[in-house]
Order: C-alpha cells, then structure tokens, then sequence
C-alpha cells in the first residue's frame, strides 16, 4: 500500500505531465501561423499590365505572372485570372515568411494542371483536394516560385499562411542595390548587402531599333539587358514585282522582291490571269501583328483577317489553335479579287454559328467547313456573328486575278504642276505619270483651265494716290471675256470695266483712283469677274500701300532714292492719318531705324508766291477772293472768286512749265462766289508756279491773274497754330520734294 507521500508525488506528477501537455499544446496553438487571402475577382488588385508581366498585391501577398517560354501573350482576365503553359508564377510576401499556400483553381482539372506544375517538392508537401492544391512548406520561405506552368491554369484566390520574419538581427535598409536581369521581360533589384530580392519589375526599354538581322532590339534603360525579337512585318504590294514591309513594332520599312512570280505568299500579289488558293491559319502567334482586348489582326499570304469587340461582352481572347471569335463581335477579312472563303471551324457547333451568322453570299457547308461564295470578286468580306462564339483552325480564299488590261480607253487628270497624268478607264492603273498640258491656257485632254487671278499689283503717285492691280493679257486671249473689277476700301466700293493694256506690257491693268494719303494701311479688296464657257468666274485678292511700301523697302535692289521716296510716302501718311484722327495704326510705325534714315531729314524751306494781283487789267468784273488746298482725300488746289455770274465764264490755267488747263464747271460758294478746282498735278509738281485768271467765252480777261503753288499754301500753313496741319503740310512738301528728285 502506497503511502500519502507516495500518492502526493503521484498527484504532482500527474499534474506536471498535464501541464506540460497542455503546456505543449498551448504552444502550438498559439503558433499557428496568420493567412492573408489574394482575390482574382476583380482587376483592382492587379497593380501591373502588359502582355508579357502581371502583377496582383492583395493583403501584402504580390503575385507575379512572367510570360517566360509560353507561346501565348499574358491575358487581360480577372474572376478567374488565367495564367498560361509556359509562364512563370513567384509569389511573395515582403517582409514575411511563406509557410504555406492554398491555390483556389476555378475547378478540378485546373487543380490537377496546377499540382503538376509545381511537381514533386524536397522542401514540402503538395495535396490536392477537389478544386483546391496546397503547399505546405518544411521552413517559411522569403518566395514560391512555379518556374514552368505546365498547362493553363485558372484560379479564382489563394491563401497564404506566414510568419513575421525574424527580427534577431537588424533589419537591413537595402541602400546599396544591383539591377538582375530575370530574362523575361523583368529584372530584378537585389540589395547588395543582405541578398534580399527588394522588388521585381517590367523592364523600361528604349525604342526598338532595327538589328538588321531580321528582327530589332531594346535595352532596358534600368538593367541594361538587351531583348530581341524577329521583326513584325505587315507586307504591302508595289507592283508586280515588288513588295514593301513595315515592322509594326520598330517601324523599319524595306522593299524587296515577290517570293514567287504566280502568287507572293508575303504581300498576296497574284500574277494576272493566275487562280490563288491562299491559307492563314491559327498555329503560331507570329501571325497576329495586333492584339488588344478589343482588338486583333492576323496577316499571312496577303490575307488581313480583323476581329473587332464591336457590340461582343466579352473582350478579344488571346488564343491560338484555334483562334477565338465571340458572339457579337466583328470579323473582317480582306485580300483583293476574293470569289470565295471557307472557314475551317473547330467543331460543327461553331460552323452551325457561323454559317446562321453570314448575310451575303451563297454559304454552304461540309462537315465543319462554313464557304460563302460570292456572284462577283469582292475586295472584303464583313461577318457579325450574330448567332455565337465560333473557333476557327484557318480560313482559305479563293479567287482568280484578272488578266492584264489593255488600257484601251485612258482619261487625264490635272497634277496642278502644269502637267496631267494619264490613267486607264478600265483599271485605273497610272500609264503616264506626268504629261504636258496642251496649252497652258486650256489643255484639250484634262479638264485644266488657267485660273483667273492677278499676276501683280503696283502704285501710280500722280495727280493722286492710285493702286493697280494686273492680269495676264493671254487669258483673254479666247478663254475669259467681259472682265471687270470691283474695288473695296473702307466703306467705299468703285466697280471699274475699263483696264489700261499698254502700262505693263502683257497684262491688263485695273487702277482704282484717288486713295486718301490717311488710307495708306487699308487693305484694298480687288475682284475681278469674267465669263468662262458661258458660266461667270471670279477672283479676289488685297493689298495695301503700306504693304507695297514695306516690300519694296525689304528689296535690297532698291536705290536710296527710291527708298527715301517711300520713307516719305509713309511718312506723309502717318501725318495724314494724324490730321483726320485717324491714329490706330500709324503706317510709318513699322519702320526700323535703319529705314528711317532713308526718309527726308531735317527742317524744309519752303516759298510762298501766292499774289492774287500778280497780272492786273483794268474794269476787271471779276474779283479773287483767295486759294487754298484740299488735303484730306487728294491733294487739289482750289481758287475762289466773286462774280455777278459764273455763267460764260471759264478760267484759264497756265503752269510754268507752258502748259495749259481750262476749268468751266464751278462749285457754287454762296454770296457771289464760286470756287475753281485743280487736281491735275502729280506728287513731283508741289513746287510748280500757276497763273490762273477768269476769260470771257472768248478768252478776254475779266479779272487779275492769281499766282500760286501748292508749296505756297504749306509755307503758310507750316508755322499754324494746329500742330497737325502743320506737320502734314512740311512731310506733304518732303514727299513731294523726294518724287521729283526720284523722277530727276
């Protein structure tokens, strides 16, 4: 019988193994590692696209899906995502340890596909379970990698079971790194100190150059590795003996020969009068030269087959063998002179959508074959696949080119270089590229006519400021009729019928009169109508003196005196437009220094030989009231006289120079007096001397002979109180002085 104390030591023994079972027990529950979930559901959690890497971070789990070896482009999918044969998957925690993953497939086959890519693991266990593989690891791992997916896998989530790495030594701040190449479009950045992978990311490449082996290069501006990659080519027929081909990536553009002198299986070009039976099939992604979600192209032997998401919900698959054309969606194929298509489809189902979704043609099938005939050669071949989703292994068009065209019958079109170019009726195939016209008024063989415009413009500075605007004589010359020209400046409109031929030799000339010195920068609109073939034709253009002025002054050919004429011209407009108010935009204000220069410098001097009595007779009945100048539109010099009557009255004006004028019309003053108006001298006659006297009708003398000048009245008028008429009489006088020393 065993003793108290016995029975004590028993009972704490039996405590003790207690508590350490519960102890241990206590320790493993308190130990079991904390998960976080990564969701496929929706693409919020895909923090980076394109078709050769993805990236998912949920919950500090980063996915990353490399295309590696797979034969087919990273996909844009989300709920389940998809991740291809060939591609590589690393799954990682920074910061943490991975001590066990649970992959969610979307259902058992993706499952068992999942468990054979990871394989047979020495450093832990894989089970698979319905739809579900896990991965329990022997130590935490900093990553998992599943270097090759040995099929397509679809997964809706995963789990992760983690513990926080170790904090017994100090935690390394990664200030020293390296950039490593991970050889699929990646690289990683390393830290030099500790070996920590810091993060994986896309390459950042530079343009892709042409290596001139056929395919073109980029380097990584991060990690300097350089990827190349076969050119991307999208062929274009030239002619019967060449093609041109574009890499769609790299741009590079080359010409070369047809590969075969009956049909060129590159570019599609068929030698006329030869049958074609052309094949574009769906085994290898090389023919697909675009891909997006919403859209594909796939090219070989000249064919362009185009699938567009149109109206489809669903977005353009990445798929080969076979392609894969959704319900709604578009698709277009192109390749010329095409009698028939037949669609080799995946199963009957698919040629059963497709031939109830075809709305022109005859459509026929055999087996899985959908053909739509055609009752004439058509360039392109549109089908909405009303009906559902078909899978197609290839198409094959048919067709026969047309034999060569004679270009029997030809038609001419205007180049607008003074040429045509001769195209055949028939085929529209150029036979000349640039012919001469026949005429170069009117050519007989392409609808060319000599446009109607004007050939050049100039200034007249004569009795008045006028601008002329020329066209070619030859025009008229059986072509155009009945011209005239209608003139715009300011609010006034002067339509003009007669032209001057002899001005400019070859060229009609229309001179609109009259310009005020203050309208120097107003443009002056000029259009000029004619009649052509029985219809009515115009042309317009504009231009102003002050434009005209600052040409010529830009013209280094141009003499000093030529040049000081026009300073002064501008400058007798800028006053002009001082005197009226008329100060917006002063026409001198453009002038540099150096062109300043060239106008008139200084203080003028100026004489007045204005003497009302200069002649006397005696009983004269008719009296000088005074003279004057009128200087707003043109410069006119106007006397007045008092007289019972005008009628029977003339005045007689005699120049200095000998020559003499008769007025006989009058303008009517008031009280007895009537004002005689001269307008006949140019800007190089200020200074000339006139003698003017009222005759009789028989040429008697009635009244004293006035002696006067233009330069009379600015030498009376330089010194006026207003500073305005005053400037503009002294550059009136400067401008005339620089004419007559121009025409000296």
């Amino acid at each position: 019988m065993k003793s108290k104390s016995t029975k004590i030591v028993s009972i704490l023994l039996t405590v003790l193994v207690l508590v350490g079972i519960l102890g241990a027990f206590s320790v493993m529950t308190s130990a079991a590692d904390p998960t976080a979930t990564l969701s496929f559901a929706n693409k919020a959690q895909r923090t980076t696209f394109t078709t050769s890497q993805q990236i998912w971070e949920q919950n500090g789990i980063k996915l990353t899906n490399d295309k590696a070896s797979s034969s087919n482009n990273v996909a844009d999918y989300a709920g389940p995502a998809r991740f291809y044969a060939g591609s590589k998957i690393t799954i990682e925690m920074p910061g943490k340890l991975i001590s066990k993953i649970v992959f969610d497939c979307n259902s058992a086959s993706y499952a068992t596909s999942m468990k054979n890519s990871i394989g047979t693991i020495t450093t832990g266990t894989v089970t698979v379970s319905s739809d579900k593989v896990t991965v329990v690891l022997n130590s935490p791992v900093e990553s998992f990698v599943v270097a090759k997916m040995s099929a397509q896998v679809r997964m809706d989530s995963l789990t992760v079971s983690y513990t926080e790495a170790s904090t017994d030594t100090p935690t390394c701040e990664h200030k020293n790194t390296s950039t490593v190449d991970n050889g699929s479009g990646t690289h990683k950045i390393v830290c030099d100190d500790c070996e920590a992978v810091v993060r994986t990311e896309a390459h950042k490449n530079t343009a892709p150059v042409d290596a001139g082996n056929g395919s073109h290069k980029v380097e990584c501006t991060v990690c300097h590795a350089v990827t190349e990659e076969k050119h991307i080519n999208k062929a274009t027929c030239i002619d019967k003996e060449k093609h041109s081909v574009e890499c769609s990536v790299c741009g590079l553009v080359a010409e070369e020969a047809h590969n075969s002198d009956t049909v060129c299986t590159i570019c599609g070009w068929v030698a006329p009068g030869h049958s074609f039976a052309l094949k574009l099939t769906f085994d290898n992604i090389t023919k697909r030269t675009e891909f997006t979600t919403t859209k594909q192209v796939w090219e070989e032997n000249g064919i362009v087959l185009t699938n567009d998401k149109a109206s489809s919900s669903s977005n353009i698959g990445d798929y080969i063998n076979p392609a894969r054309f959704y319900k709604s969606s578009k698709v277009t194929i192109a390749f010329p002179g095409m009698t028939s298509i037949s669609f080799d489809c995946n199963g009957s189902e698919y040629s059963t959508a497709l031939k109830s979704s075809i709305t022109s043609g005859t459509v026929t099938v055999s087996g899985n074959t959908v053909t739509v005939t055609f009752s004439a050669p058509v360039d392109s071949f549109t089908v909405s696949l009303t009906e559902g989703k078909v899978f197609v292994n290839s198409i094959t068009v048919y067709g026969s080119a047309p034999a060569d065209c004679t270009h029997e019958n030809t038609t001419c079109v205007d180049n607008g270089n003074g040429t045509h170019k001769v195209l055949c009726s028939e085929c529209e195939e150029v036979i000349t590229a640039e012919e001469a016209h026949t005429s170069t008024l009117k050519c007989d063989k392409c609808d060319y006519v000599a446009p109607l415009r004007f050939s050049a413009w100039s200034l007249s500075l004569q009795d008045n400021i006028a601008i002329n605007f020329a066209i070619k004589a030859d025009l008229f010359a059986g072509l155009y009729s009945a011209p005239s020209v209608t003139f715009t400046i300011g609010e006034r409109t002067v339509v003009v019928s007669e032209f001057d031929s002899e001005k400019y030799e070859g060229y009609y000339t229309f001179t609109l009169h009259d310009i005020a010195p203050h309208q120097m920068g107003v443009n002056v609109g000029a259009t000029i109508t004619a009649t052509c073939g029985g219809e009515s034709v115009t042309a317009s253009t504009k231009a102003s003196i002050k434009a005209y002025c600052m040409q010529l002054l830009a013209d280094e050919g141009q003499s000093a005196v030529a040049k000081t004429l026009i300073v002064d011209l501008l400058n007798y407009g800028a006053a002009s437009q001082t005197y009226v108010g008329a100060t917006d935009t002063l026409v001198n204000a453009d002038l540099t220094d150096a062109q300043k220069a060239f106008g008139t410098q200084g203080d003028v001097t100026l004489n007045n030989v204005a003497d009302a009595n200069y002649q006397t007779v005696e009983n004269a009945t008719v009296t000088w009231k005074g003279a004057a100048l009128t200087l707003i539109d043109t410069v006119e010099m106007n006397f007045y006289f008092e007289a019972q009557s005008a009628e029977g009255l003339l005045v007689k004006i005699t120049t200095d120079k000998g020559k003499t004028y008769t007025v006989t019309e009058f303008t009517n003053g008031g009280e007895g007096v009537y004002v005689a108006n001269f307008n006949v001298f140019s800007a190089c006659q200020m200074s000339e001397v006139v003698y003017v006297t009222v005759c009789d009708t028989e040429g008697n003398a009635v009244s004293n002979t006035y002696r006067y000048s233009i330069e009379s009245y600015a030498a009376a008028k330089m010194a006026d109180e207003n500073a305005n008429l005053a400037t503009l009489v002294v550059a009136m006088m400067k401008y005339g002085n620089s004419a007559k020393n121009y025409l000296a």
